[in-house]
């Protein structure tokens, strides 16, 4: 089953990971890891994917600076400070 899980995200994600470019992409089996540079593109990119497949929909998702990936919990820094 995960190799054909992993086939099937790829053929969602593809085309819509190669338009919006975010900075970071990674796909652990069914849990996405993105960081985009805005929180507009963010959610652009929810909206997108959840209108590809009604049955496959993002859950979970976390936009701003804190946010859990596979029990980590990851906060961005600023780069400033």
């Amino acid at each position: 089953a995960p190799p054909y899980a992993n086939m099937v995200l790829y053929d969602l994600e593809h085309t819509l990971v190669t338009n919006m470019k975010p900075l970071v992409y990674q796909r652990y089996l069914d849990d996405l890891f993105i960081i985009f540079p805005t929180a507009t593109e963010c959610q652009e990119y929810i909206t997108q994917f959840n209108a590809v497949d009604s049955t496959i929909q993002l859950d979970g998702v976390t936009i701003g600076q804190n946010g859990i990936f596979l029990d980590m919990h990851i906060t961005l820094l600023d780069p400033e400070r």
